[in-house]
């Protein structure tokens, strides 16, 4: 039946449909054309995977070596964007924040976290917040008080 469909091919794509193909191609046919189509789908969860499960791993160990600072709320700007996590509402908003960290001095940054909805008010200019600052130059903020709000990476780890 491979065979036939084969050659029907063949003949219709304008190949000679005398070619012979090999007794294994033919024996094996079904599971080649299966490793073909399932090949997307197995590159596709391991994407998932690497995304979700490897990097949150990898998360959790970046926010363990974070130290412990003060950051002041030099600037509040609500972003667009709500969501609803373990039944909580929260508000995507953008941070200018004025860190004090006791191994690279002060320094500002800007960050983006989403805050629970009722705590918003303890988050104006001028408030203090605790936070866990990554070491390196490239290094995330991560808020270290409850009520402060979670980071877009954070989010991977309420899941």
């Amino acid at each position: 039946m491979n065979k036939i469909l084969i050659v029907i091919f063949m003949a219709s794509a304008g190949g000679d449909s005398s070619v012979e193909f090999s007794p294994w191609l033919m024996d094996n046919l079904p599971l080649v054309m299966a490793a073909i189509f399932l090949l997307p789908f197995a590159i596709t969860g391991l994407v998932i995977y690497k995304i979700f499960y490897a990097g949150r791993k990898n998360l959790i160990q970046r926010r363990a070596r974070a130290t412990d600072a003060v950051a002041t709320v030099l600037g509040i700007e609500q972003a667009v964007g709500q969501a609803r996590i373990r039944g909580k509402s929260y508000i995507k908003v953008r941070l200018r924040l004025k860190v004090d960290d006791r191994f690279n001095g002060d320094y500002e940054l800007d960050t983006l976290w989403w805050i629970d909805f009722l705590f918003t008010p303890q988050i104006q200019k001028g408030s203090s917040i605790g936070v866990k600052v990554e070491p390196g130059p490239d290094g995330q903020i991560f808020p270290r008080e409850q009520w402060a709000g979670i980071s877009m990476a954070d989010l991977f780890t309420l899941r």
